[in-house]
């Protein structure tokens, strides 16, 4: 047997004093009677007062009259009746929705409408337009989620380049076409209404999903972003900075409920479900998608279950622009509903599409701020692509297993160092959970040379949400930012769903270093593990795994804890012989209950021959039947030993080589059936490689 391988706004009011005459019709409009100016905060100043109630009265005295009998009908009058009119409220507040929407991230962009990003001065840096001097075609379309039913209005922050480069067309739903007229601005807050100033369109809409569809009326009026409202009195003034993924809530988290959390150096122990596929639609059977319920019911079922936090994805056979649209606007909404309580982000699987659909594998992503491009094909477009995404972009391996026919095992786990700070996690559900054997071994993956954190086994589309806390994250508050941070620096453990929500596992090494980085360790590793089930219940055995190099998908146990502890901490040192660690925790039946990200004792990125970092290997093939002989056609090995290759790789100068992947490919082999293993061995001696054989090192010099 032989294998031949290959190295391979505030519009409250204007007040004009001549001819004593108020406009402000579009806020009067809005106040349908006096107790309304009592309710709202008009003037934006976070407190309702006589100053919301005057600016209202403002609005309705049209014209004014001398009310102050100073013989002058002027502003005084128009104040004089504002304060009269605010000492006779009694300010009650009432509870109004705001629901915020990037116009470049809308669900869909139809041309001659374009997106356009890289503007300082727009929300986000994006926005959507018709440029100026083309046909007034294309539509921007929007999927927003009530909360409850009532009278909604919507705004609209935009830029106009002309009289005639400043309208819109808006449609809620079904509904009629209405003419929007802005304004000739730079970057300014409008309601939609009929002409500037004037009376604003309402909405009368039910709880639930909704489209709102903008489109060009007049070519050159830019869309920056939309707020839809019920308060009438609502005057945006949000701009985001540049950013990617959903954007950040604006609710002000609450404090963080401690009670049964791990709490190491104020990082806190929070549990969710980080790779949760809707299929769009929550089913009872995904297969016939009947009695299905949206991803807001979800979110819903999660935080009465006590999730803290759930991502929600679906994968590119199903994804729509709406669908990636609703999915923002659930996780959003469920988000600022419950500041500091709980958090949603949307997500996107790559799946692939035949023949790779069940030959290669499917990756999560989260952080895209838009819809992503079409990428059903296979691994070689989607990594490209993963790279040259912004570093804020998350990805995960998702349910990795070779199981009968499926081989969802990523082309053997074959490592990209371009995309190995992009891949943060994996799903794992391995030998010994209460599941069985669902996944392949975190221990093959690390081996392979990627730099992952350990994930829980998120459940399929049709299985209930209580129950499947198996994502174990530690970060000092519980906020969208805060969780999308600790999981790009892996400290994460995950868990078995007979500890879900209730384990927590934290690894660090010694000088505090945390589960998910690197260390420079020396002769030996220090380590400390730290543990609490906030149900009670003991752990049996800890374990501190390493690499094995005998067998790749084991690892090997290097040190080992009994325990009859509910919460504990075990701390040791062993000999630095593994370039990663990481930790296991059993209860008394013997089930992997949980595990913890690694530590990597030494990280180097990029040390493939043939990388930008080194130069390609240099390389020759000996063989025991021609002794004499140096072949350079290719690289070969038979089962019997009687051939060997040499490799050696120039290091630049001032590089230190910490830790080095060599991949080998194979190109063709002569068995197929049986398996061959090729060993690596340091040469002690150096040689020429135009003068090696199996007998010399040099020309003048023997191996012996």
């Amino acid at each position: 047997m032989s294998h031949r391988l290959s190295l391979h706004v505030i519009v409250l009011f204007v007040v004009v004093a001549a001819a004593g005459l108020v406009s402000g019709s579009s806020l009067a409009a809005r106040a349908q009677t006096a107790g309304d100016i009592c309710r709202y905060d008009v003037v934006p100043d976070g407190v309702i007062n006589a100053a919301d109630t005057q600016a209202v009265a403002a609005a309705f005295r049209t014209p004014a009259y001398d009310f102050d009998g100073d013989g002058t009908t002027d502003l005084d009058d128009v104040m004089a009746v504002g304060s009269a009119w605010g000492q006779q409220c009694v300010y009650t507040p009432v509870s109004t929705t705001e629901l915020r929407q990037e116009a470049e991230a809308a669900a869909e962009v139809v041309g001659p409408m374009i997106r356009v990003t890289g503007n300082p001065d727009a929300s986000a840096c994006g926005y959507v337009e018709t440029p100026l001097g083309g046909p007034a075609e294309g539509y921007v379309r929007f999927g927003v989620q009530i909360p409850s039913s009532g009278t909604y209005y919507v705004w609209g922050r935009y830029r106009a380049q002309g009289s005639s480069a400043d309208s819109f067309r808006i449609q809620v739903d079904s509904g009629p076409l209405q003419i929007w007229r802005l304004g000739q601005q730079p970057w300014l807050w409008r309601p939609a209404e009929s002409s500037p100033y004037g009376t604003a369109y309402t909405y009368q809409l039910t709880a639930g999903l909704h489209t709102i569809t903008i489109s060009t009326y007049e070519a050159g009026a830019a869309l920056d972003a939309i707020e839809v409202t019920s308060n009438p009195f609502a005057s945006p003034s949000w701009k985001n900075g540049c950013s990617s993924g959903n954007p950040t809530p604006t609710a002000t988290p609450g404090p963080i409920a401690t009670a049964g959390r791990l709490n190491v150096d104020n990082q806190y122990s929070f549990w969710g479900d980080w790779a949760m596929q809707v299929g769009y639609y929550w089913c009872e059977d995904p297969d016939t998608r009947t009695n299905c319920k949206p991803p807001s019911y979800i979110y819903d079922q999660a935080i009465a279950t006590g999730y803290d936090f759930m991502s929600l994805a679906d994968d590119t056979i199903n994804m729509s622009p709406a669908m990636w649209q609703d999915l923002a606007t659930a996780a959003d909404t469920a988000t600022n509903q419950h500041p500091g309580t709980f958090v949603g982000v949307r997500g996107y699987e790559y799946t692939g599409n035949s023949p790779y659909y069940n030959t290669e594998g499917h990756l999560m992503t989260w952080g895209l701020a838009n819809y992503p491009i079409d990428l059903r094909s296979a691994l070689r477009d989607y990594y490209p692509w993963l790279a040259a995404q912004p570093p804020s972009v998350i990805a995960a391996f998702n349910h990795p297993s070779r199981l009968g026919d499926v081989d969802w095992e990523l082309s053997d786990f074959e490592y990209h160092p371009e995309v190995d700070e992009r891949v943060e996690l994996t799903q794992l559900n391995p030998a010994g959970t209460s599941g069985g054997v669902l996944s392949t071994p975190l221990e093959r993956i690390l081996s392979a040379g990627w730099h992952v954190g350990a994930g829980g086994w998120s459940p399929q589309r049709n299985q209930l949400i209580p129950g499947n806390r198996v994502y174990g994250v530690m970060m000092s508050h519980l906020t969208r930012n805060d969780l999308l941070a600790a999981l790009k620096a892996r400290r994460t453990f995950a868990l078995d769903p007979t500890r879900e929500g209730a384990l927590a596992l934290v690894f660090r090494a010694e000088g505090g270093s945390w589960m998910g980085s690197s260390v420079e360790a020396g002769s030996t590793f220090d380590f400390e593990v730290r543990w609490n089930d906030n149900k009670n219940r003991p752990l049996a055995r800890l374990e501190l795994v390493g690499a094995d190099a005998c067998n790749a998908a084991t690892g090997a146990v290097l040190r080992s804890q009994n325990t009859s502890g509910a919460s504990g901490v075990w701390s040791g040192s062993v000999t630095n012989s593994s370039p990663w660690y990481f930790v296991r925790a059993y209860d008394s039946n013997n089930v992997l209950v949980g595990w913890t990200s690694p530590i990597w004792s030494h990280r180097q990125f990029a040390t493939v021959a043939g990388a930008s970092t080194l130069p390609a290997a240099t390389w020759a093939r000996i063989e025991s039947s021609n002794p004499g002989t140096r072949f350079s056609d290719w690289i070969s090995f038979k089962g019997d030993g009687s051939n060997a290759v040499l490799m050696r790789f120039s290091v630049p100068s001032g590089v230190q080589v910490k830790t080095a992947l060599l991949k080998l490919t194979t190109a063709a082999r002569s068995n197929t059936t049986d398996d061959m293993n090729i060993g690596l061995y340091p040469l002690s001696r150096s040689w020429n490689a135009s003068e090696v054989s199996w007998l010399n090192a040099t020309s003048s010099q023997t191996w012996a």
